[in-house]
């Protein structure tokens, strides 16, 4: 009895240990699960503190987004008030009755949005009664027009009584966006307060939780099948975010070639269209088709360009370029825009710069593209620099400097100016314009060559860019030395006394050392009267320039005056001009110049020109027979002869290519898949094939590589195929080239670079290695 008595009593006390342990193990978890509730808890209340604070943010952007609809409501009536009253085109009244119909919505919806604030209802009276007033304004205007008073109305528009209105109501408006600025900071900072709390105590949960998870771990007997749980969720979390960054660069790249195919469309159609015969105001709307286009794709490319900035996938090639060429090429692109705003765009070369670098030119070309665009872009009055300076030592590095008279950078925003999607400009006029991407790729950029960049500013007065690259100095390209034309002989301009007269110092300044360094005597002046002026003191000169739009005195009264003082006895003058855009060269040599010379001048377009004025000529036809044509030749008749083959399935896109060459004197084949494709080359071998990639049936890198095939069953030699595409990333590119295209197009495509593109192409199709050998293969097949 004593031992099974002394059994029973030790097998309870096991029994009543494991209970215990059990029990303690239930009452750890009930305190842990109380203490993940609690947190849980917390989790959820400060996010919804979160999610206030982020409504009350979104809020004030439906305030400030009504305050510019209402505004855009406003402009919208007087400009079709304004077009009724100066065409009589009741069309204009449509987007007037528009806008009156839509501003009791608007109104309503700003009421509803600041309920709360008897502020801004306050100034949303006063609004009201201002806007009452202008928009009785226009109607009282139209009723005047309408009843036959016409002079009536146009006397009304011209009184000050709409602008005070709208001044009126500029102010107000500028006081409520102030307002929801002040409660947007605010609002901004609360809301960075509860995310800092809910991020601390989400957080917490999270290393609570994964404390719970080892307590359950080590509590259980299945750790190695949990530890392969979480690792297979870890890899399959892996897995998810590689394939959702896949995701994300073919969405892009997708999104890419939707949109560029239409735009090809649009551009292409545009650019033919303006070589026809248009009217000012047709003119004025393909301009504006054509800047909207390029915009739009300038958009593009960013968004490009940061994706695969982003991924690390931009590659960096080494070539021999010119910076000097690319700067021009850059100035030249900005040229009409500046024009258009009367900015003039200066470029600073030293004459002992390098001609040739080794670098990746079109990286390059990006970064002085992205600075002098946004120069040009935010400076209204004044002049863009862009200097170029070499430093041999202690590394070859070149500096490149662009400088504006624009509207400066407050001192805090210099540093936030290189971030993503960031804009530093007028708050109002240029808060919607591009993608903020332009400085961030451009800094990225920067980087990833080892160079630096840095930004100087005074707001009001202007901005520089300051960006330092090291690049190796080149040797001359031994396909660019037999195409160089002869030098000049400048020894005629030694000694000669030159007066140049231009307003701007800067342009003074460069002229006064390019025009030294040719061994000029020079002396500039800074306007019509001090010309006039000297002319009293020494009137022996031998060549004169003179800036077109100056202050005081234009070129053309200057060159008048001078020569009514000399009864026509003048020397050449050459006009320095940029403004060329709505008068012929014709004009200005009707005016009495010599020449004209339009800026940014290259060195040898300057030498040349004097050289002309002067009628002094630095080559012969003895010593310098005439060049034959070159690829830069910018000449269709050059492709006289070449059989196109064009494999497109867009029915625009053709007709854009049929447009575009229309006038080359090639000869195009057109199909609309790449089965047919094959067909038609093995049918009859073309010169060459632009080929489409993305096409139904069979796409163009398929039909590439059957073509190729079939062209060496044959013995025949690769054709030259040139890949016609929306898709724009360098990945594609590469795929273009290993299915055996020899060349690449992006689209949209302009009319010169498809030019260029099919010059060469003919180029590399006449050399002697390419000629296909005359076989029964080839020559079985006819038209």
């Amino acid at each position: 009895m004593t031992e099974n008595y002394g059994q029973g009593r030790h097998a309870g006390g096991g029994q009543t240990a494991r209970e215990n342990a059990a029990q303690g193990d239930k009452r750890s978890l009930g305190i842990l699960a109380l203490v993940l509730i609690v947190l849980l808890a917390m989790t959820s209340l400060t996010t919804v503190q979160f999610n206030a604070a982020a409504k009350w943010v979104s809020h004030t952007h439906d305030v400030q987004d009504n305050l510019s609809r209402m505004l855009s409501v406003l402009q919208d009536a007087e400009t079709g008030q304004r077009g009724y009253l100066l065409t009589g085109n009741a069309s204009y009244l449509e987007p007037y009755n528009a806008a009156v119909e839509s501003y009791q919505s608007v109104k309503s919806q700003l009421r509803d949005l600041t309920a709360n604030d008897p502020f801004q209802q306050a100034r949303i009276d006063a609004l009201e009664v201002h806007i009452v007033e202008k928009l009785d304004e226009l109607a009282e205007t139209i009723s005047l027009y309408d009843a036959g008073r016409q002079a009536d109305a146009l006397s009304l528009v011209k009184t000050d009584q709409g602008k005070l209105s709208m001044d009126a109501i500029r102010s107000i408006m500028a006081e409520m966006y102030e307002a929801e600025e002040a409660l947007l900071e605010v609002r901004l900072a609360e809301l960075e307060r509860t995310k800092a709390i809910t991020w601390l105590v989400i957080s917490f949960v999270t290393a609570t939780s994964l404390v719970a998870a080892v307590v359950v771990f080590l509590q259980t007997e299945k750790s190695r099948a949990d530890r392969s749980v979480l690792e297979e969720s870890l890899r399959v979390a892996a897995e998810e975010a590689r394939k959702a960054n896949d995701a994300k660069s073919a969405f892009l790249a997708n999104m890419s070639h939707e949109i560029r195919t239409p735009l090809n469309g649009i551009m292409g159609m545009t650019e033919l269209l303006q070589e026809t015969k248009l009217s000012s105001e047709q003119r004025i709307f393909s301009n504006t088709i054509v800047n909207s286009s390029e915009a739009l794709l300038t958009i593009i490319n960013d968004i490009l360009d940061f994706s695969k900035i982003e991924a690390e996938k931009i590659v960096l090639y080494e070539d021999v370029f010119s910076l000097r060429t690319i700067v021009h090429e850059v100035s030249s692109l900005l040229q009409t825009k500046a024009a258009d705003k009367g900015i003039e765009i200066c470029i600073d070369i030293p004459s002992d710069f390098p001609c040739w670098f080794t670098g990746d030119a079109g990286r390059i070309r990006q970064i002085l593209l992205n600075l002098a665009g946004n120069a040009v872009k935010f400076t209204h009055s004044g002049h863009v620099e862009i200097r170029l300076k070499y430093d041999a030592k202690p590394q070859q590095s070149v500096e490149i400097t662009v400088m504006d008279t624009g509207v400066g950078i407050p001192d805090d925003r210099l540093e936030s100016i290189f971030l993503d999607f960031e804009q530093v400009g007028e708050q109002l006029s240029h808060s919607c314009e591009g993608t903020g991407l332009g400085l961030a790729i451009t800094q990225r950029i920067v980087d990833l060559m080892g160079g630096s960049i840095d930004v100087r500013s005074t707001l009001g007065v202007g901005s520089s860019f300051v960006c330092k690259l090291s690049l190796p100095v080149a040797d001359t390209p031994q396909d660019i030395a037999p195409n160089k034309a002869a030098q000049l002989d400048l020894s005629a301009l030694v000694g000669c006394k030159i007066v140049c007269v231009d307003d701007l110092e800067i342009n003074r300044d460069i002229l006064k050392r390019r025009l030294e360094a040719l061994g000029m005597h020079v002396t500039c002046l800074d306007g019509g009267a001090a010309f006039l002026n000297y002319l009293e003191q020494d009137p022996d000169i031998d060549i004169a320039i003179f800036d077109n739009l100056m202050p005081d005195m234009s070129g053309e009264a200057l060159i008048r005056a001078y020569s009514a003082r000399t009864n026509g006895q003048i020397p050449p003058v050459i006009l320095h001009t940029a403004a060329y855009k709505n008068i012929g060269i014709e004009h200005f040599l009707e005016q009495g110049f010599a020449k004209v010379l339009f800026k940014p001048a290259r060195t040898d377009a300057l030498k040349k020109t004097l050289l002309s004025a002067l009628d002094i000529r630095g080559e012969t036809r003895a010593n310098n027979p005439p060049l034959s044509p070159t690829l830069d030749d910018p000449s269709e008749t050059m492709l006289n002869g070449l059989n196109i083959l064009v494999a497109e399935d867009n029915r625009v896109n053709q007709l854009v290519i049929k447009k575009m060459l229309a006038k080359s004197g090639c000869t195009m084949r057109f199909v609309e898949n790449g089965a047919r494709a094959l067909a038609a080359y093995q049918a009859r071998v073309p010169d060459l094939v632009l080929m489409d990639v993305s096409m139904p049936i069979m796409d163009g890198l398929e039909a590439t590589q059957c073509i190729r095939r079939w062209e060496a069953q044959n013995s025949l030699a690769p054709c030259p195929i040139i890949a016609l595409t929306a898709n724009a990333m360098e990945t594609d590119r590469e795929t273009c080239l290993a299915a055996g295209m020899t060349d690449f197009l992006t689209k949209p495509m302009r009319k010169e670079r498809l030019v260029r593109k099919l010059k060469a192409g003919k180029a590399a199709s006449k050399l002697p290695s390419k000629h296909p050998p005359q076989n029964a293969a080839r020559s079985a097949f006819t038209t």
